[in-house]
């Protein structure tokens, strides 16, 4: 009943706003197409909140001047604060307004007061409509989430999937390869004899356990004493090589003493 009000107030005031929708001669002009985007539902309901607060203000202002209306003083002013919450009209608008009033037409009020009902029903069906569409725009918008959580969930499972793959596939390689040198060291122990074929035994047992050492929570810990072990045993290497020097040259100094 939002127009109808806004009607009411133009007839008591001298103002209107249907200049947009209905022609000088009264002849109403075709709504305009729904817009091509539905607002999500969260702007439609608060545009709704407000429109509808605001509505309920002009309503009641407009209840107080039908009821006031031998009371000039009381019409202008409540006129005037429901004029504060409708959009300020056109020059036009105002004169048609003016030219309605001063021909004091029933006939002419009838008939914008049909229009205006007309008017207020395709308003809150298109709202309808609107609100309705915006309500499937958000279960779409809801459900393209679900989805690409769904989507990023599998896509997780398939990266796993690949790892364990490209681990398994690794462990394989490294079982076979020590599977390999297990069969060589076998060979040649039996027919070249156990020093040949015993370091192959224990570098194909080495091998196939690569991928066990490497996927151990231990791996850095052993690693890591591995090259402090390594470390401390080519310190002590190169220490006894440099004291075998030392004792060498002094040897042959004593040696050449003792000559002399």
């Amino acid at each position: 009943m939002r127009l109808l009000l806004v009607i009411a107030l133009s007839a008591l005031t001298g103002c209107s706003t249907l200049k947009r929708w209905v022609g000088m001669d009264g002849d109403a002009e075709p709504l305009p197409p729904p817009a091509a985007e539905v607002p999500k539902q969260g702007t439609l309901n608060t545009i709704g909140e407000k429109v509808d607060k605001a509505d309920a203000r002009v309503a009641s202002a407009v209840t107080v001047m039908v009821e006031n209306k031998d009371k000039p003083a009381v019409v202008e002013a409540e006129g005037k604060l429901a004029l504060s919450y409708l959009p300020k009209p056109s020059p036009e608008d105002v004169a048609f307004a003016q030219k309605r009033a001063a021909a004091a037409d029933q006939k002419a009020y009838d008939e914008q007061m049909k229009f205006a009902k007309d008017f207020v029903q395709r308003i809150e069906k298109e709202w309808a409509e609107a609100v309705t569409a915006a309500k499937k725009n958000a279960a779409e918008v809801e459900q393209a989430r679900t989805d690409v959580t769904n989507a990023k969930a599998d896509v997780a499972k398939l990266k796993a999937e690949v790892e364990r793959l490209e681990a398994e596939g690794s462990r394989n390689l490294w079982t076979m390869a020590g599977v390999g040198l297990g069969v060589v060291g076998a060979l040649c122990t039996a027919f070249l004899g156990p020093r040949i074929g015993l370091p192959l035994l224990a570098c194909g047992a080495l091998m196939g356990s690569v991928p066990f050492i490497y996927s151990s929570p231990w791996f850095s810990y052993v690693l890591g004493g591995t090259l402090a072990f390594c470390s401390v045993m080519l310190g002590w290497w190169v220490w006894d090589k440099v004291r075998d020097s030392v004792n060498a040259s002094d040897n042959g100094l004593q040696k050449e003493d003792k000559d002399s």
